[in-house]
């Protein structure tokens, strides 16, 4: 029963920054108070890497030196779909993969994100509808933790730190997270 309990539960977290009017600003997100970890905490956009993230078929909608880091893939296409569902950042390109979408592209996939705020698509059905390429490259290893073995709930985390693209102003999605700042470190 203990191995249940402890079971170690795979996770990515990002740290979102950019240039402010006062200087270096990290996006976070406020969990909401019902959520059963961290309620009602100030975090930075994450959560749990799914079974989908795991995909092969996501290889398709990645260049192949970000393919090359295997164990890493489905910690960073789950950090990007995090950060698309929580901030309504996204960290994807066109595929012809010359720049991230721009604010105008962003909004209008507002649909998806929603999706996946209700868990009814995959990043898969994603990018292959969509035409998109996931930029897992603009995601920089920053930490990894593990919870202690005391605590009831346990994480395999990857923190990532990225820029976030340009005019993408990110915005709690009012579910998961109830609030949202650019703040300074």
């Amino acid at each position: 029963m203990k191995n249940l309990i402890n079971k170690i539960i795979p996770a990515s977290t990002v740290l979102i920054i950019r240039d402010g009017a006062s200087g270096l600003e990290v996006f976070m997100v406020v969990r909401h108070h019902q959520i059963d970890f961290a309620a009602g905490a100030l975090v930075f956009p994450g959560g749990k890497v799914d079974k989908s993230d795991f995909d092969k078929k996501l290889n398709q909608y990645l260049s192949e030196e970000e393919i090359s880091d295997r164990e890493n893939v489905p910690f960073k296409i789950a950090a990007v779909r995090e950060c698309f569902e929580e901030a309504n950042i996204l960290f994807a390109k066109n595929k012809d993969g010359r720049e991230i979408i721009d604010a105008d592209e962003l909004f209008k996939l507002k649909k998806w994100r929603d999706a996946f705020i209700n868990e009814s698509t995959s990043m898969y059905e994603f990018a292959r509808l969509e035409n998109l390429l996931f930029s897992i490259d603009a995601l920089i290893p920053f930490s990894h933790w593990i919870t202690p073995e005391k605590v009831p709930k346990r994480f395999d985390t990857r923190f990532y730190i990225a820029a976030a693209p340009k005019g993408h102003e990110g915005q709690h999605d009012g579910n998961e997270s109830v609030d949202s700042i650019w703040i300074n470190p």
